[in-house]
């Protein structure tokens, strides 16, 4: 019996036959990262390419208010440019940080190449599910 694709898997067999290059073997491996950093706001540039094309301006608001009293918990995810870093994974903590007035984010720099930049937002980003009611 065939076993039917979640729809991550189908979103990403999608890209590939778009004519997409294959995924790297070492795209989510950390070894190539830099580690975790604090990187200043200012260097930090959203990607034009990003999947999510509308932020809701109410829960960027929640999620400030939420990093204000906590911090951010779980780093944005980066690739070098130049002096600068571009977003792969976090843009809505970044808008939210800067929303808090944080100078600083932590963050993960990866050395991945732009074909996988795609790849890795759109797992981000499809590989949730929504958290029951408390």
């Amino acid at each position: 019996m065939v076993r039917k694709k979640t729809s991550v898997e189908a979103t990403v067999s999608e890209f590939f036959n778009e004519g997409k290059k294959e995924i790297s073997d070492d795209l989510f491996d950390l070894s190539n990262s830099s580690g975790l950093v604090n990187i200043s706001l200012s260097r930090i540039l959203r990607d034009k390419n990003q999947p999510r094309k509308t932020f809701d301006d109410k829960t960027i608001e929640e999620l400030a208010n939420s990093i204000k009293e906590q911090g951010i918990i779980n780093p944005i995810t980066v690739r070098p440019q130049g002096k600068n870093f571009i977003i792969i994974a976090g843009e809505r903590r970044f808008l939210a940080a800067s929303l808090a007035g944080l100078k600083t984010v932590p963050a993960l720099i990866k050395q991945v190449s732009k074909n996988d930049v795609m790849l890795i937002s759109l797992i981000e980003n499809l590989q949730r599910e929504n958290l029951n009611s408390i």
